[in-house]
């Protein structure tokens, strides 16, 4: 049925995290319109615990870093991405949701991780150079 097909999806589906201000969990709690956790996820001292802690959790991970990029981290699989250079910073609304609208895009339609994170670092990036959080 579409319900277990959703379910089975959104089981197997990557986490997402912010790390500007410490990790935060930036995935849907209950399924993709839902409104995002905002909690601390793990007191790490530095950046490779992060990492350490992301090779343990045994699922996708994947953290925005914002001019620092993306990392995604699967088991032992690291893959980053660079933030895109030179642009016109207008507002950041909007930024982590098509990151992750942009990400997901890739990851369902069977991207590479690398090329995932760089189609929802490319989202991202259009829509920070624009008043607002639509594209048009």
């Amino acid at each position: 049925s579409a319900k277990q097909t959703a379910s089975r999806t959104l089981s197997s589906a990557p986490r997402f995290f912010q790390a500007e201000d410490g990790i935060r969990d930036r995935s849907p709690s209950r399924g993709l319109g839902d409104v995002y956790k905002r909690q601390s996820l793990i007191n790490a001292k530095s950046f490779e615990d992060v990492i350490e802690f992301g090779k343990q959790l045994g699922k996708l991970l994947i953290i925005t870093r914002g001019e620092k990029g993306s990392i995604a981290i699967k088991n032992k699989e690291i893959v980053e991405c660079q933030s895109k250079p030179n642009l016109k910073i207008m507002d950041l609304t909007g930024a982590g949701d098509l990151f992750a609208a942009g990400f997901l895009h890739g990851f369902i339609n069977n991207f590479s991780i690398k090329d995932s994170l760089e189609k929802g670092t490319d989202m991202s990036s259009k829509i920070i150079q624009k008043i607002g959080a639509r594209l048009n």
